[in-house]
């Protein structure tokens, strides 16, 4: 059988490959495509948003006290002065950390005290006012009680559920500017104490941990 010339090889390849190229993609391609897909936000592509919050402030040792209210580590409380004054200052966004611990009441409801929500939102507010990007998150809460999802799963995950939940029905008209931060510095330790230390019973089970992170994150 005689081969065919060099010219008909050439064209019968590139019609191979044009041909290759109209069957449907791969899984690992639609995959790919698909995580390219959830990287995309209201306002454009994740890395286009991240650039619009540069540079970034963070608004620590106020509202995420751990005592009766945000003064109790010796700041003075928030101004719109205050939030006015970074902006100003060229920041775009400004993390807004909040302990609620103190301010959450009893099971079932776990009602977060409405004096406190309202003023955690009039803070939101004023930086929202003032064209920031702002992060809210659930603070010091992760070693005061979230750490103990392994020990006490229902009662922690309950409890967990029903603080976002009020949250998010507080804030589900806000600007899209707000956006949450599930929990702060997320650790499941038996052993962790009031103070924050991890203690003799830790449970530095990597793969555990990340499991009851990936609850929590559902």
């Amino acid at each position: 059988m005689k081969l065919p010339s060099r010219p008909i090889s050439i064209t019968l390849t590139c019609i191979a490959m044009y041909l290759f190229i109209l069957l449907p993609l791969p899984a690992s391609a639609a995959q790919s495509e698909l995580a390219r897909q959830r990287e995309m936000t209201a306002f454009g592509p994740l890395q286009t948003v991240v650039d619009q919050m540069q540079p970034g402030w963070n608004l620590g040792n106020s509202l995420d006290t751990v005592g009766p209210d945000e003064t109790y580590w010796g700041n003075p409380r928030v101004t719109p002065e205050l939030i006015g004054n970074i902006a100003a200052q060229g920041f775009k966004n400004i993390r807004i950390p909040v302990t609620w611990d103190q301010h959450i009441g009893a099971a079932p409801d776990y009602r977060i005290d409405p004096a406190y929500m309202a003023r955690v939102q009039e803070v939101i507010k004023w930086a929202l006012d003032a064209n920031l990007y702002v992060v809210l998150d659930l603070h010091h809460d992760s070693y005061l009680w979230i750490s103990q999802l392994e020990t006490d799963h229902d009662q922690v995950l309950a409890r967990y559920t029903a603080v976002w939940t009020q949250i998010a029905n507080q804030f589900k008209d806000a600007p899209l500017r707000l956006m949450f931060e599930n929990v702060n510095e997320p650790r499941f330790n038996r052993g962790i104490t009031q103070a924050g230390d991890m203690g003799a019973g830790s449970n530095f089970d990597e793969p555990r941990q990340l499991a009851l992170l990936h609850e929590l994150n559902t």
